[in-house]
């Protein structure tokens, strides 16, 4: 639809995903008050366990996030 269309071809997915992974750690190390360590191969905070739950989102019920399947 309309949303596809509007996004340019040469958009560098990677690059501006790696900036919003970049501001959204530090707003997360802001509101925690101290350093957040992030693991980009596990795409997850580590080491911290308040932070890690800052990072996830809280949804109101019925909605919740989706489970990976452990493989």
């Amino acid at each position: 639809g309309e949303l596809i269309d509007a996004v340019p071809t040469a958009a560098n997915v990677e690059y501006h995903a790696n900036v919003h992974y970049a501001l959204n750690l530090g707003q997360l190390s802001y509101r925690v008050g101290r350093k957040v360590y992030w693991d980009d191969k596990a795409m997850k905070v580590v080491g911290d366990r308040d932070a890690e739950r800052s990072a996830m989102p809280h949804y109101r019920g019925p909605w919740s996030l989706p489970k990976e399947d452990a493989a």
